[in-house]
């Protein structure tokens, strides 16, 4: 979808579309042969998230920490990011692409 319908869809304009891509908040969409916008349906979803944590007076900064999260891999077990020092010093659970995973 192009950048213009997903603003309408969205309720953002454009320019805060560009932005949110800019700074990270989005992925940056695909290009098509004549170099505009191409965005996947599915981004939509992250949008209305994005949203609804503006409407609590989230900063920028702290939505930008979930944008980071939401590109982390996920563990099939209960996962919490913490240190690698202390995921060496734990002794218990699996070490996991930085995610220290104990059973349920």
């Amino acid at each position: 979808m192009k950048i213009g319908e997903l603003a309408k869809r969205s309720g953002l304009s454009a320019h805060t579309i560009r932005y949110y891509e800019r700074i990270g908040l989005i992925p940056y969409a695909a290009r098509d042969r004549s170099g505009q916008r191409d965005y996947d349906a599915a981004i939509l979803v992250w949008i209305e998230f994005l949203q609804r944590m503006k409407t609590t007076g989230m900063p920028i900064r702290d939505m930008l920490r979930y944008a980071a999260l939401r590109l982390l891999p996920v563990c099939r077990v209960e996962c919490a990011v913490i240190p690698a020092k202390t995921m060496l010093s734990e002794g218990s659970g699996c070490r996991n692409r930085g995610l220290y995973c104990r059973d349920r």
